[in-house]
């Protein structure tokens, strides 16, 4: 269990589920925000391929975006997560598609032992508080010779030591050794590799965590103007109900951004096929990936 916050398993899994918000960007306005989506599409285009013919959980799906690049490679995928807000945008958007899409607790799943020969689990360890419920449920629905992948941010690049999580969805941030240790407890086989990209995507997004770190560092007397958004937004997300805050929220981003888009030579300049993973130099990498078996 991790104690790194005053919060029980339930009211995280509940906070997680209603507030987090949908991953999928359509609109960027800087080089950096689009730099993010190419890490978390990479992660998702490597388990796919590691994935040909199989039959596939996507644990954690968000809004779909990633379970359906996976369905492009496997045998079968399907998609859970604790956000009604965020099944409900995937059954809209890939369920004519044939990919089921499912509502779960956060705890136990509906699925039968030994169900799934992979289960993919990308940026979800570091919003759990049980360790225990999360991956024995993955172990129990894995079969005897299935893989299991996580993705996570990799905390030595974005933390000091000792130092909390700076998203606040981030129950904990693992730094490579930490997180093979937790996952061995588990596991019998555990390979931690990391993310890294060429000289200028990855100087794009070391920077960014960078900058993020030197503002915590700088404990300011008053709320940052992001705290001061995310209060307003959060306090207009609990007066609206979950579908008018979507609506409006996406309404208000293309009034925002119709006019301060990215260059669309830029974006088609970087790809995903600028990212790499490798096995050395784990502190040095943008995001971390386990791959790990039972067996």
């Amino acid at each position: 269990m991790n104690s790194n916050r005053m919060l029980t398993n339930r009211k995280n899994i509940i906070f997680q589920a209603e507030k987090h918000p949908l991953e999928t960007r359509h609109i960027h306005t800087t080089l950096e925000s689009y730099c993010l989506e190419l890490v978390h599409r990479k992660a998702y285009e490597e388990v796919a391929i590691m994935s040909k013919g199989l039959k596939v959980l996507d644990y954690g799906c968000n809004d779909g975006y990633g379970t359906y690049i996976i369905s492009n490679y496997c045998k079968e995928v399907i998609g859970i997560d604790v956000s009604a807000i965020a099944i409900k945008n995937a059954k809209e958007k890939y369920g004519q598609q044939g990919i089921e899409f499912h509502l779960f607790d956060g705890k136990r799943t509906s699925f039968d032992d030994k169900f799934f020969d992979r289960v993919v689990s990308l940026q979800v360890i570091e919003h759990i508080i049980d360790y225990d419920d999360y991956l024995n449920e993955i172990k129990r629905i894995l079969t005897k010779d299935g893989v299991v992948l996580f993705t996570t941010p990799n905390a030595t690049i974005r933390l000091d030591p000792g130092m909390k999580p700076l998203n606040p969805f981030h129950v904990k941030e693992f730094t490579p050794i930490e997180l093979n240790n937790l996952l061995k407890k588990y596991f019998n086989k555990v390979e931690i590799r990391g993310l890294f990209a060429t000289d200028v995507l990855y100087n794009v997004e070391y920077n960014r965590l960078k900058k993020g770190l030197e503002r915590a560092r700088k404990k300011p007397i008053f709320p940052s103007p992001w705290k001061i958004k995310a209060a307003f937004v959060n306090g207009v997300k609990a007066i609206l109900p979950n579908c008018i805050y979507y609506i409006t929220k996406r309404a208000f981003n293309r009034l925002e951004m119709g006019a301060k888009r990215l260059d669309k030579s830029v974006m088609t300049k970087y790809s995903t096929n600028d990212f790499f993973y490798l096995e050395n130099n784990l502190e040095q990498s943008l995001d971390l990936m386990a791959i790990c078996s039972v067996r």
